[in-house]
């Protein structure tokens, strides 16, 4: 189980992902997402202390926090990654069952906030794939066809 800052940046960066990720651990990323994706600081207080409270926690690589209400990362069991609320009001949400699923997921969430200006740089930044198919996805859904049109958009993303 990881439970320190040099545990995780040791091991952030030798999973092979993008150096946004090494960067976030050192604050070094974009204005536009820095309250999103801080390092994590309350997940190593609560895993040191409970390691019930987690329950993937002896297999999980923590990526970054948000707002220390939340930790994201990679479930290197299942390959799966996660979202974790510090506060157990949800159960662990699986945000994609690959990085680019991942990834997707997050840019959605961060249209969703009202970050659009940024996502070509984002989107090379965390080298994602499929920005072109995100934006047409962005623009036409709407509330009622929000939940088919992802489900499509996930469907053509591997």
């Amino acid at each position: 189980m990881i439970k320190s800052f040099e545990q995780a940046i040791t091991r952030v960066a030798t999973l092979g992902l993008p150096k946004v990720f090494v960067g976030i651990w050192y604050c070094d990323v974009p204005d536009s997402i820095r309250d999103v994706c801080r390092p994590p600081e309350r997940y190593f207080e609560l895993v040191s202390e409970k390691e019930e409270w987690f329950c993937r926690a002896a297999r999980f690589v923590p990526l970054w926090e948000e707002n220390r209400e939340a930790i994201v990362g990679l479930d290197e069991s299942t390959g799966e990654f996660l979202k974790h609320q510090y506060d157990g009001s949800v159960q662990d949400v699986v945000l994609g069952s690959t990085y680019q699923r991942f990834i997707t997921a997050f840019f959605v969430e961060l249209i969703d906030s009202g970050i659009w200006d940024e996502l070509d740089d984002l989107g090379e930044r965390f080298a994602y794939q499929h920005l072109h198919e995100l934006k047409l996805f962005a623009e036409r859904t709407s509330d009622e066809t929000w939940e088919h049109d992802y489900e499509e958009l996930l469907g053509s993303i591997e």
